[in-house]
């Protein structure tokens, strides 16, 4: 399986952001027992990685910093939000 576009962003480790989410896909194909195509698979992964880019990219803007500091500042929001409501914060 290929990204949509060439260009291909890396992890720190080196491994595709693309193929982290893919490997995603999978664990939850695994747990659910299920199995998707390979055009479902790509129009997920597009969907994931499209919202994922309007939720960061706006953010990124105001900021000026780079976009992995704000994809990890927009992580750790979500996370302390959720254990908000868990009440655990």
């Amino acid at each position: 399986m290929h990204p949509p576009r060439s260009k291909q962003a890396r992890s720190c480790s080196g491994v595709p952001y693309w193929y982290v989410v893919v490997s995603y896909f999978e664990w939850i194909q695994n747990l659910n027992q299920d199995y998707w195509e390979e055009e479902k698979i790509i129009e997920k992964l597009r969907h994931k990685m499209m919202t994922a880019f309007e939720k960061v990219y706006p953010i990124y803007c105001e900021e000026k910093g780079s976009m992995r500091r704000t994809a990890l500042q927009l992580a750790i929001k979500r996370i302390l939000e959720a254990e908000r409501l868990r009440g655990t914060l």
